[in-house]
């Protein structure tokens, strides 16, 4: 066991150095099985020396699949960047990413939290939310809740879109329960002047989509009701 103690009084640092001598060096730190098989390091790099781009980053890989392929890979799971003030950072070679409140205490929402400087770069304030909330009945709720943190008078909007940049279809959808359920909310995202919201029931029967209903808006503020095959009216 090493045991390390701080006596840094005015804020400085103490610990375990590693230098480097080439730019492609890689000082880890790595754990081994009982059967001495490399499972987890964690260190930093500044040039790959694979395909010599620049990384700069710290990273924690973890043991490919012994069965694999690769069975003495290390894959990248985690990094994060160094020398900026903001740094990108990302997770590779994932399924699922967890976030775990491990126990349950009514009332209080878990997730992720958006938080930014405020444009004078005076005040430090919460921006947006994505979190679940889970009731004493074991009722389950996903929100995306923007804040107007900087006052009631500022906007928080939710905006869901899509690129039109694609040959492709050009639409948003909404399912419900596992993607295969009988309803759905559709918006066509049409690139010309008309914008269109469709909604859709699934035929049981025949097993394919069927368009129950339409709202779409044109020129002059024009609104268009469709239900089925016939228009209701225009307003």
């Amino acid at each position: 066991m090493i045991e390390l103690t701080s006596n840094a009084p005015t804020g400085g640092l103490s610990g375990i150095k590693f230098y480097t001598t080439t730019a492609y060096d890689r000082n880890w730190l790595g754990w081994y099985d009982a059967a001495a098989r490399l499972r987890v390091m964690a260190g930093y790099h500044s040039i790959d020396y694979t395909n010599s781009l620049n990384h700069y980053r710290y990273e924690i890989k973890t043991s490919d699949d012994p069965a694999g392929a690769t069975p003495a890979n290390m894959a990248t799971r985690f990094w994060i960047n160094t020398d900026s003030a903001l740094v990108d950072s990302g997770f590779h070679y994932i399924n699922k990413l967890y976030i775990s409140h491990g126990k349950y205490d009514q009332g209080v929402n878990f997730g992720l939290k958006f938080r930014g400087l405020s444009s004078d770069g005076t005040t430090d304030v919460d921006l947006a939310e994505l979190y679940v909330a889970h009731d004493a009945s074991d009722n389950t709720q996903l929100n995306i809740s923007p804040i107007t943190g900087f006052g009631s008078s500022k906007q928080a909007l939710i905006r869901l879109f899509r690129s039109t940049d694609t040959s492709g279809t050009k639409e948003l959808q909404i399912f419900k329960g596992d993607n295969t359920a009988t309803a759905t909310f559709k918006i066509d995202a049409h690139t010309g002047a008309i914008t269109t919201m469709t909604f859709i029931a699934m035929d049981g029967e025949a097993g394919r989509n069927i368009t129950v209903g339409r709202i779409s808006t044109g020129a002059g503020s024009q609104v268009s009701l469709v239900a089925g095959g016939s228009g209701i009216g225009s307003y």
